[in-house]
């Protein structure tokens, strides 16, 4: 059962989560200190130097150091005013240092992120070059571009949410994206890193995916929305970080799975055959442009793990390699859900279980008595044992031991990948409500403590309560460092906005289910049984059906 609501119902709706989506971004975004991020400094540069067109291709200045090749970046002197990243990395009891003013005018720094695609790059750089061009100081600038790199995040995921939910019931999809913002999501989001746009851009992208194959299903035309929408993703995704095009390429060979019609034809149809031939030429193109800039980046990138790494690598025995490989992969999920800064700053445990659960048990509850979806588990599946085979061959071959942040792309498009299958008919209206409440409160609950608790370390630290406990961050010191809105605000902030978050997702959906629902709708809403053919004949010999 769909419930109705008037547009300017769903407009209000839409305004009231991207609002809260905000807030939470902003508290975020001001939670920790500039370079908090892993290579956040880098990728200030980086982004200067996209928006000031010094790292575009034909215009970069490239030089090699010991064999890693930087990008030679001139950008003002006060993007670099905030606490030194060494004074507190890799030690969660450490806070952070004062930070040191350089003064006005232009300086030439590197940055690491060599041939990175730019699709990031420029939005962010913009505001970069904006800010210090109006005055606004480096501090003021960092945290503006921080904030306008998570509302870009955002806005994705709102279209993500909105082009899914004119084809699919809405509660399934924001239990889906709901187990999506995990601590580590919020905490790239708000950060200037493109990792925070790749995984919102990976959930749009699957999003369009499942609505191709939906359309496909039901033998209609494509939508004219994602006719527009598919090359888009693809070259938002695409274009974000260098692996993207993996992640890009492995959701577009769904649309070349075919799909079974639900009419009755017995014939099959491959989703990306059913638009217009330029429209399919334009996607391939542009996925396979995608894969060019990856060639390009890693001919370069090639050289960073150093001849002496690589021939360390290969002198260990082949079976000790694809173990360490294994056990690194192992760790992922765990350390992408809340290995918070420089892989220092772990979540409690419980969030992770509760986050676990949570998605089992809700997940199986929804799809119970699906019928024959767009995408099923299955090509779920092997979307994602396809991607995690990618991972393990670049981890093997670069002897490069992978993040679980980089991993959260994968997770994210796999969830969204499951909403057609969570369109399971065995749960009345109020039951789905129920499942839908549990991962949306559940998430907001982990998110504010995660944010308590990232807060908390850079203004106190880790520290040991008592003996034989494990160390966390809590008010055992006076502050060492403060946000810019006092820890209090960012409290404050966070918490309205996931209130409001929460409130657009479920209140609408609570109205509907408490109207009465008539026995006609009630019963459309669960599959019908098939027709049995009777045991005894008619009259004239032919079994008849009931």
């Amino acid at each position: 059962m769909h419930a109705r609501f008037t547009v300017r119902g769903r407009v209000l709706d839409l305004l009231a989560l991207v609002l809260g989506l905000f807030l939470i971004v902003i508290a975020w975004a001001v939670s920790s200190p500039v370079g908090a991020v892993p290579d956040e400094s880098d990728h200030i540069v980086h982004a200067y130097g996209a928006a000031t067109g010094q790292t575009l291709p034909g215009l970069v200045d490239e030089e090699t150091i010991e064999g890693r090749t930087f990008t030679m970046v001139r950008y003002p002197a006060d993007l670099e005013d905030f606490p030194p990243p060494e004074c507190y990395r890799f030690d969660s009891s450490a806070t952070p240092c004062a930070a040191e003013s350089h003064g006005q005018g232009m300086v030439s720094g590197m940055s690491g992120m060599t041939r990175y695609p730019i699709a990031y790059y420029i939005p962010v750089g913009a505001v970069l070059w904006l800010g210090t061009a109006a005055g606004l100081g480096g501090p003021a600038t960092l945290v503006l571009a921080r904030i306008v790199s998570g509302l870009l995040s955002v806005l994705v995921l709102a279209l993500a949410a909105v082009v899914l939910g004119r084809r699919f019931d809405r509660r399934p999809i924001a239990a889906a994206m709901a187990l999506c913002m995990v601590p580590m999501t919020w905490f790239l989001f708000a950060s200037i890193n493109p990792n925070g746009l790749e995984i919102s851009a990976a959930m749009l992208l699957a999003a369009v995916v499942c609505c191709l194959r939906h359309d496909a299903m039901a033998g209609t035309r494509l939508g004219r929305d994602v006719l527009w929408l598919f090359p888009i993703a693809i070259l938002v995704l695409g274009m974000t970080r260098p692996l993207s095009a993996i992640w890009a390429c492995g959701l577009c060979l769904l649309v070349l799975v075919p799909v079974q019609r639900a009419t009755g034809d017995a014939g099959r149809r491959v989703p990306l055959l059913m638009g217009p031939r330029w429209w399919a030429v334009l996607d391939v193109l542009l996925a396979l442009s995608t894969v060019a800039w990856l060639a390009w980046t890693s001919s370069v990138r090639g050289g960073e793990a150093g001849e002496d790494r690589m021939g360390a690598w290969s002198a260990l025995p082949f079976v000790t390699r694809i173990v360490a490989v294994l056990q690194q992969w192992a760790s992922l999920v765990v350390n992408g859900f809340g290995h918070l800064g420089w892989v220092d700053t772990p979540m409690p445990l419980a969030l992770f279980v509760l986050w676990v659960v949570a998605a089992a048990w809700v997940f199986g509850r929804m799809s119970l008595g699906r019928v024959r979806p767009a995408v099923g588990l299955g090509l779920v599946g092997a979307y994602g044992l396809l991607m995690t085979t990618a991972i393990f061959l670049e981890s093997y071959l670069s002897a490069f031991a992978w993040q679980g942040r980089y991993y959260l792309p994968v997770l994210a498009a796999m969830a969204v990948l499951c909403v057609p299958a969570l369109q399971g008919r065995m749960l009345e209206s109020r039951q789905l409500l129920r499942a839908t409440a549990l991962v949306v409160v559940a998430g907001a609950c982990a998110t504010l403590i995660a944010l308590v608790w990232s807060t908390w370390r850079y203004v106190y630290g880790f520290h040991t309560p008592m003996t034989r406990f494990d160390a966390m961050p809590y008010p055992w010191r006076a502050p060492q460092w403060a946000p810019a809105i006092g820890t209090v605000g960012v409290f404050l902030v966070g918490t309205v906005g996931l209130i409001l978050a929460a409130a657009a997702a479920l209140v609408p959906w609570s109205r509907a289910s408490a109207r009465p629902v008539p026995d006609s709708r009630r019963a459309a809403s669960f599959p019908r049984p098939r027709p049995v053919r009777s045991a005894a004949p008619t009259a004239h010999g032919r079994h008849r059906r009931p």
